[in-house]
């Protein structure tokens, strides 16, 4: 069977999308991009965490693995390749080898050195046919074996460009806000303006890093897994909740946070205007999983017009598979039917 899969493993989750068959939706999926070593004899496998086997290796993939994915901007590595294939293997049939169709994404510093690009591109998507053991908490082993037919290296961010192409058509820009860095890319005509595109280290565990160390500043000890649940969680209740009712630092810490998410995404706006953009004449486009948590402060410092998708974290991944698709078959693949 032909497949056509796109990939976006990031430094925090590996975030997948597939076309059904008839070209009339698609279908996604993640899990956490963490690695370690594992055993198929582990009957105790936590949720959202896999055991699989790939090139004769037995590891950990998922919440339940312990190793994260290095602060380097490259993406060239173990954990990304074994990440990439996993997330392919959880698509392909079962009883047959399919003709798989990839899309990956690449950062834009590196998308423009066609060595790299290549490089990139056959490390992270081997030929030949491959097989992939895997199992998680639900199932027994499972073997898939697929072979990489075509494959695609986008620039990460060129994703939210394919969301909406008739408003991205000619001067646009995507923001995209990842787990690390921040890539803020500057297209004409579809493709990326490298001299007027940049990569700034304010990403989301950036900003929550620097927001636990403020609250425990200026109150008690705050942990980056609080600050995470405070963020995720509704508008109204981003603020401190002592176990013992406190008014004061419940008012105080909610102003702090506030300001703090408004001067970060503030930071972000001053380096599109380091490179000149014209903000209120193009449209813009923000996707990652952080620009859902700061949806609040991108519109007041951006501008209500500044487009939100309902998922952001997975645009990279939807926009690569839509341009493959309509590159392919000459489909422009419907984005609003998902299962």
């Amino acid at each position: 069977m032909e497949r056509f899969i796109a990939v976006d493993s990031g430094k925090f989750a590996t975030k997948l999308t597939w076309a059904n068959n008839d070209f009339k939706g698609y279908q996604k999926g993640q899990f956490r991009t963490k690695m370690s070593h594992g055993s198929f004899e582990d009957d105790a496998i936590e949720s959202g965490t896999y055991v699989c086997e790939i090139d004769g290796t037995v590891m950990k993939i998922g919440n339940g693995a312990i190793q994260e994915t290095s602060l380097e901007t490259s993406k060239k590595s173990d954990i990304h390749k074994y990440c990439t294939l996993l997330a392919i293997a959880l698509v392909v049939s079962p009883n047959e080898v399919d003709d798989v169709h990839c899309a990956i994404g690449i950062p834009l510093s590196e998308f423009k050195n066609v060595e790299k690009r290549n490089e990139y591109r056959d490390f992270i998507l081997p030929d030949g046919p491959i097989t992939v053991k895997y199992k998680n908490q639900k199932s027994g082993i499972e073997t898939r074996t697929f072979k990489i037919v075509k494959k695609y290296v986008y620039p990460e961010s060129a994703g939210g460009i394919y969301l909406d192409i008739k408003r991205n058509m000619d001067t646009a820009a995507v923001i995209d806000i990842g787990n690390l860095n921040v890539n803020a890319t500057y297209f004409v005509n579809k493709e990326p303006d490298f001299t007027c595109s940049m990569t700034s280290e304010l990403g989301g565990q950036i900003l929550i890093s620097g927001l636990a160390d403020e609250l425990s500043s200026a109150f008690t000890r705050c942990d980056e897994r609080l600050v995470w649940k405070l963020l995720k969680g509704p508008l109204e209740e981003r603020y401190l909740h002592p176990v013992r009712p406190n008014p004061q630092i419940e008012e105080e810490s909610r102003l702090l946070i506030t300001d703090y998410l408004m001067n970060h995404v503030k930071k972000i706006k001053r380096t599109c205007d380091s490179k000149g953009w014209a903000l209120d004449y193009m449209p813009i486009t923000f996707i990652g999983g952080t620009s859902a948590l700061l949806r609040n402060e991108i519109h007041a410092v951006f501008g209500e017009e500044a487009f939100i998708p309902d998922k952001p974290e997975i645009a990279n991944a939807l926009g690569f598979l839509r341009r493959m698709i309509a590159w392919e078959k000459d489909v422009l693949l419907p984005i609003e039917n998902v299962a």
